[in-house]
């Protein structure tokens, strides 16, 4: 009866989690979807209220320098926290955040954490980037989630000291 009773409490832990991650899925947006689909491109939504939500862009967002700058840029800025160094925890930590009309970060959320001296670590260094070139749509800017991997190696420490 025990083990019945932890799978049990397990299904619904998994349950409510899968359900919590939906709402922050709709949070971030906006209202909640219909099934109507926009005449003129497949790919675009529409909400209740008539509003059209893009799902694919014509234009994606932009690290300056582009993706070769950004892992640059994560590589140089990251600071392992001396607990996670000492413990020697590895691992990636993704984190999803927004990239507003004016290229500024925000909203940013960790779906999958690693450690949590590492999570704010991975949170410190996205909320510090500089301004990105934002997505654009019929070619005026656009607020987008963006979903990035941080990655924590100590084989890479070793090579960059």
């Amino acid at each position: 009866m025990n083990k019945c009773y932890q799978l049990f409490i397990i299904t619904i832990a998994l349950m409510m989690l899968s359900c919590g991650s939906s709402k922050k899925v709709h949070k971030s947006a906006g209202p909640l979807l219909s099934d109507q689909t926009d005449n003129n491109n497949n790919n675009n939504l529409m909400e209740d209220d008539g509003i059209e939500l893009i799902t694919v862009v014509e234009e994606q967002p932009e690290f300056p320098g582009g993706f070769e700058t950004l892992i640059k840029y994560l590589a140089d800025n990251v600071r392992y926290p001396d607990e996670a160094l000492k413990d020697a925890i590895e691992g990636k930590v993704i984190v999803r955040f927004d990239i507003n009309k004016d290229g500024s970060i925000s909203n940013i959320i960790i779906v999958r954490s690693l450690q949590p001296l590492l999570d704010a670590e991975a949170v410190r260094v996205i909320s510090s980037m500089p301004h990105w070139k934002p997505a654009t749509q019929r070619g005026k800017p656009i607020r987008v989630v963006f979903t990035l991997p941080v990655n924590f190696s100590l084989s890479y420490l070793d090579r960059k000291y």
